[in-house]
């Protein structure tokens, strides 16, 4: 980041030498060496050029809140996956119980002699 200048002061981002190490930086590259009539070869080279440093600190700063709001968005998605399959488990559960009950249900209620029979026999009466 560069604040104004004359038109020389600017010759040195057009340089071979720069401009190469620059494109081999390895990160998100952002420029902003002067305002917009001072366009250079880095600019070209930049994932994002900025005309002012102070539009680069903005532009910055808005990248931030966005992981920052992405990371909160995970986070929610996360805990709602944990209740979610919390829920999934109580609701399986509970069609285990229903099922079971059904089945208690339908031998003792078709057929309750059989039942009553079965119950003595059990309690040697």
């Amino acid at each position: 980041m560069r604040g104004g200048g004359n038109d020389g002061e600017f010759e040195v981002f057009n340089t071979p030498e720069v401009v190469e190490a620059w494109a081999e930086v390895n990160a998100y590259k952002i420029s902003a060496i002067g305002h917009s009539e001072h366009r250079t070869i880095v600019d070209l080279f930049s994932d994002y050029s900025a005309d002012t440093p102070t539009e680069a600190g903005v532009y910055i700063m808005r990248r931030i809140e966005e992981v920052r709001m992405l990371k909160e968005y995970r986070d929610g998605l996360a805990k709602h996956r944990e209740e979610t399959v919390g829920y999934m488990k109580k609701i399986q559960e509970l069609q285990n119980r229903v099922y079971k009950l059904s089945i208690y249900r339908t031998t003792t209620v078709s057929k309750p002699s059989a039942y009553i029979l079965r119950t003595q026999q059990q309690c040697n009466i």
